[in-house]
């Protein structure tokens, strides 16, 4: 087999793998796919799912990215609210502003499981999957676009899409999910409060 043949055979292994990525993330469509699809990944994948990093490098360029990030997430949340006023909130927040109350399981599931879950798979399989085959600029903006798309909800797009940057920039810095699982909780946590 030649030089040609094995790059076309590998090429053509990282595409079906992407591809494979891609399709895994419809899963959380069906949240009780997605704990599956998490430990088929995590076992056989060489991504970026690290929970250890060097904590005062990572802290420091967390804090660097929001200060820069966080006033572009707070304009383009509030200018989006103005553009697309004609769009229903996603149902979750729709429960929660009818109830005027929320609890304990859905703060749990919200601020805990569902950060944990969509960092692991969008920053620490997905976008460490696309950076091995096309490089970090292309890996933060598609998985970031994947984000935003697969929550189903045009209203929350924008702001996804930019938050989703963010916590890709901060993986690829860090080297690490762990801060994009927290900064995602913490970003939970903010709507949360925002609605109630």
């Amino acid at each position: 087999m030649g030089p040609k043949v094995k790059r076309a055979v590998i090429v053509e292994r990282k595409s079906l793998y992407l591809i494979t990525v891609f399709v895994a993330g419809t899963t959380f469509l069906f949240p009780l796919l997605s704990p599956l699809v998490m430990a088929l990944f995590f076992v056989g994948s060489k991504s970026m799912i690290n929970f250890r990093s060097c904590f005062r490098e990572s802290i420091k360029i967390t804090i660097y990215i929001l200060l820069l990030l966080v006033p572009v997430i707070a304009f383009i949340n509030y200018f989006s609210s103005f553009l697309l006023f004609d769009f229903t909130p996603q149902q979750s927040v729709v429960s929660i502003k009818d109830e005027n109350s929320i609890t304990i399981s859905k703060i749990l599931s919200l601020c805990l499981l569902a950060p944990v879950i969509e960092e692991i798979y969008f920053r620490g399989i997905l976008l460490s999957t696309i950076k091995l085959i096309i490089g970090s600029f292309w890996a933060v903006l598609l998985s970031s676009i994947y984000f935003s798309i697969i929550h189903l909800n045009i209203l929350v797009s924008p702001t996804l899409f930019v938050l989703g940057i963010t916590l890709g920039i901060i993986a690829i810095l860090t080297k690490s999910v762990l801060p994009s699982i927290i900064l995602h909780a913490l970003f939970n946590g903010l709507m949360i409060y925002l609605i109630l």
